[in-house]
């Protein structure tokens, strides 16, 4: 795995890949900062034309011109549990949101709530799928890894708040 820390006017946003598919995605903030840390990785020489197209589209992003990250991309783990959260929050719309309770419904266990808030904290590859999309049955916003005052810019972003 490459490592690439990408500078934004929005936040420092580290970048591993495998050479063709991102395979994480972590703020410079939160939680990420130790998930980060417990990944093996070689930290790239030089910025790949895979990883300029990941900036330029983050950028994008960041300013309200991209709604959709266009990013080959992979899990590297993950419980068939997990995979199934997961796959729910790659089909959250833009500018949407769902709640944990929403999501264990859909997973067909009600009551598997605070399993899924583990899981979606577990997600390595933030923005691409929208764990930021996911929130309290109250409304508010609880828990991210990136921390929540990311949450909440990136909720800003796409209008949602």
């Amino acid at each position: 795995m490459w490592h690439n820390l990408v500078e934004t006017d929005f936040a420092q946003i580290h970048l591993l890949t495998d050479g063709e598919c991102l395979v994480g995605l972590f703020f410079n903030s939160g939680k990420h900062k130790t998930m980060l840390s417990n990944i093996k990785y070689d930290v790239a020489q030089g910025r790949s034309e895979f990883v300029r197209d990941v900036s330029c589209q983050l950028q994008e992003y960041f300013v309200g011109r991209r709604n959709k990250l266009e990013v080959p991309y992979k899990f590297l783990s993950g419980t068939e549990f997990q995979r199934k959260v997961w796959c729910i929050l790659e089909n959250i719309p833009y500018g949407s949101t769902k709640t944990y309770k929403q999501i264990s419904e859909e997973i067909g266990n009600p009551k598997a709530v605070r399993a899924v808030a583990n899981a979606v904290g577990k997600n390595a590859l933030s923005i691409i799928v929208p764990c930021h999309r996911v929130i309290g049955l109250d409304g508010k916003l609880h828990g991210y890894a990136g921390g929540v005052s990311m949450k909440e810019r990136l909720l800003e972003v796409e209008g949602v708040l």
